[in-house]
């Protein structure tokens, strides 16, 4: 039986990367925060179709980035708080970022909010929601709601309780193929103050926050690991840990 969901994997080639991107069918979503507490909400949203990494986007993508970019030293204050990502180099005489060996496919962090609203826009797409985040993390329509992104055993799909973060797919992915949406590194997106979808929050988030996904390897328990359970960061701010990944309105925009 073919499944209504179909996950269309996507090889897009630039300046010889390629990036592995799934297809979200969209649908009628209704949170669950807290189900099991009875505090179900009965809101429902409707999600429009979108492609998403299948990754968290890894510090050799962000090192293509940079090249490209060249930022000047006040856009790259802006992008990543002045200091390079944790994994990469500038070498001096061939004027360019590299990557330190052996961190190729694992999580850029230490990126701000409007760094990696930059590089999302650089590659076609732009971050998601805490809605898109949420659904996809979630299967989308093929959602059998579990706790975490693709299972109810944080152990299976997520990278946590480390010193650092690691390489990308190396846990189970969630019902449509996505990697790393629970543990690895928090994921940034665009929902804020004025557009929560769980209005519990509405009373201590500072306007100028945005709301963060998925935990990240730092969590000791398995509270900030659930698709549920966002935390808030203001833009600005470059801490290790929090990292992202690139939605998509139509393959036509991606680079």
């Amino acid at each position: 039986m073919i499944t209504r969901l179909i996950v269309f994997i996507l090889f897009v080639v630039q300046m010889g990367l390629a990036q592995e991107v799934v297809y979200v069918k969209g649908g009628v979503y209704r949170p669950f925060m807290n189900i099991d507490q009875g505090r179900d909400q009965k809101k429902t949203f409707q999600v429009v179709d979108f492609y998403i990494d299948k990754y968290p986007v890894t510090i050799d993508d962000f090192v293509d980035f940079l090249n490209h970019l060249q930022p000047s030293p006040s856009l790259l204050d802006s992008i990543s708080c002045g200091q390079l990502p944790n994994g990469i180099i500038f070498d001096d005489q061939a004027k360019k970022y590299l990557t330190k060996e052996g961190n190729e496919r694992i999580p850029v962090e230490a990126v701000s909010w409007y760094g990696a609203k930059i590089f999302s826009e650089w590659k076609g797409g732009r971050l998601p929601s805490g809605l898109e985040w949420e659904y996809a993390a979630n299967g989308g329509n093929e959602t059998i709601k579990f706790e975490f992104s693709g299972s109810d055993n944080a152990d299976e799909v997520a990278i946590y309780k480390k010193k650092n973060a690691q390489v990308v797919g190396q846990k189970k992915p969630n019902e449509l193929g996505i990697y790393d949406m629970t543990g690895n590194v928090w994921e940034w997106t665009t929902t804020n103050k004025d557009n929560l979808i769980y209005k519990e929050y509405e009373t201590f988030l500072k306007r100028d926050a945005y709301e963060i996904r998925g935990g990240s390897w730092r969590e000791l328990q398995t509270l900030f690991l659930r698709i549920q359970q966002p935390a808030y960061m203001f833009p600005s701010n470059c801490r290790l840990s929090i990292g992202f990944r690139v939605i998509y309105d139509t393959l036509n925009t991606v680079k």
